[in-house]
């Protein structure tokens, strides 16, 4: 096999040649030669990949086995010190988990993204032939004592990887700095990405793993975790959409710091977020902004098994309990829970009665008879609760206030008139629930 990396060659070769080059070229220069130095490394080979036998490829594949070309075509473009290995539409066969060497630096575009029914694969397709532990697979060098040893550069985009239901990992990172996943569909693994901290070292600065973006794609898991963060920094999620059944958890963060969540959606899972750490390292400075948790009744939009005394510090602003999803309180402090200014109708009530602030800044509900009422703890100082209560046709309902409320003017009586509307203001002082206003007997 002879491979071409001219930019000459027949008209098909150059067609194509364009059209990656309408996809990658900015920003291949600035990935792959960030600076003119003398000993910067140049931007060097395109590999092109294809079903079928095209010979204008520089890599022919058969559409039955295509682990060996895929695998030549990055070791190729990694040897010549970095690129793009452009593959075409259609459907390849994977047989053997793809290996990138150290420090590739390699971008594999897919000529097409197509999002198409759940049982079916379009656009530039990688899937599953045979029983895989990991389709891709990235590895540092073992227990790394520094920056250099982790392996750094590799860039998924416009593709879609499927585990075809025998797959444990479709992405496995070990030791890896640097990793970007973009309009990209994984599907049909146990997980879709794991990364993994090999080392008998506790991780430090200069030598923790981390910089995983993930962003405008599609994430799927059969039973197992959609992104399992391990030993991670600095690792930015968006505009995910994390979409499947049976899945344990969406979002597992182990001992990582600085991750940063940004409008996703996570549907039916037994949890969302995951937060654990271990007895040496802590997970803290996470931050889940604008994302939609419609996960069912009963599931978890959020965990926190963490222990460490200085797990820490997570934000989670501006999202959504879209169906009855549970939550756990946050471990230690200098967490910031605050569901922006939204609205939540709860609906009947009697009896105890629990009035969450993360479930909305307004919340309404219609008294059915007397209600005991609980306040968890606000998002933050300031924070702040307004609750629209309502009598029915009946009236004649009181309610019972918990010891973390302060009052303006002593206790709050209702307005028992049939059908009557209140309106009191609360805001979190840190400690208790403090009076800020009442509107009795609004019409």
């Amino acid at each position: 096999m002879q491979v071409n990396t001219e930019l000459e060659g027949s008209s098909r070769r150059n067609l194509f040649r364009a059209g990656a080059a309408g996809l990658v070229g900015a920003a291949a220069v600035g990935v792959f030669a960030p600076a003119a130095e003398a000993n910067a490394r140049p931007l060097q080979a395109k590999a092109y990949v294809t079903v079928g036998e095209d010979r204008t490829d520089d890599f022919q594949t058969d559409g039955t086995n295509d682990t060996s070309q895929i695998q030549a075509a990055i070791d190729h473009v990694a040897g010549e010190g970095g690129g793009i290995v452009f593959i075409r539409a259609g459907t390849y066969n994977i047989s053997a988990t793809i290996m990138f060497p150290f420090d590739p630096h390699v971008r594999i575009v897919g000529e097409e993204f197509v999002k198409s029914a759940s049982n079916t694969v379009g656009g530039t397709a990688l899937v599953a032939s045979a029983e895989l532990t990991d389709m891709f697979a990235v590895v540092g060098r073992s227990n790394p004592a520094e920056n250099a040893d982790l392996s750094h550069g590799v860039q998924f985009e416009q593709l879609t990887l499927d585990g075809g239901g025998q797959t444990t990992n479709l992405l496995k990172l070990s030791n890896q700095d640097c990793v970007v996943v973009n309009l990209c569909r994984m599907r049909g693994a146990t997980n879709s990405i794991t990364t993994v901290w090999d080392s008998d070292i506790d991780p430090t600065a200069p030598t923790i793993p981390g910089a995983l973006f993930v962003s405008n794609s599609i994430v799927s898991a059969n039973s197992g975790i959609g992104i399992d963060l391990q030993y991670q920094t600095q690792c930015w999620i968006s505009n995910v959409w994390f979409s499947g059944g049976s899945v344990k958890t969406w979002l597992n963060m182990m001992s990582s710091n600085k991750i940063k969540i940004t409008n996703c959606e996570f549907n039916t899972a037994a949890e969302a977020i995951h937060l654990r750490d271990t007895a040496t390292y802590p997970t803290h400075n996470i931050t889940v902004t604008g994302c939609v948790f419609a996960l069912g009744a009963g599931n978890a939009a959020w965990r926190d098994s963490r222990t460490h005394g200085y797990s820490r510090s997570v934000a989670i602003t501006g999202c959504t309990l879209a169906g009855g999803e549970t939550y756990d309180s946050l471990a230690n402090f200098g967490n910031v829970l605050n569901n922006g200014n939204t609205h939540y109708t709860k609906g009947t009530v009697a009896g105890p009665t629990e009035f969450d602030r993360v479930r909305g800044q307004h919340i309404a509900a219609t008294l059915t008879g007397d209600i005991t009422v609980s306040l968890p703890a606000g998002g933050y100082r300031g924070d702040t609760l307004t609750l629209q209560l309502s009598q029915d046709a009946a009236g004649g309902h009181q309610v019972s206030w918990p010891a973390n409320v302060k009052y303006a003017d002593g206790d709050v009586a209702l307005s028992t008139e049939p059908n009557a509307l209140d309106l009191i203001t609360l805001s979190w002082d840190g400690a208790s629930w403090v009076e800020l206003s009442r509107s009795l007997n609004v019409s």
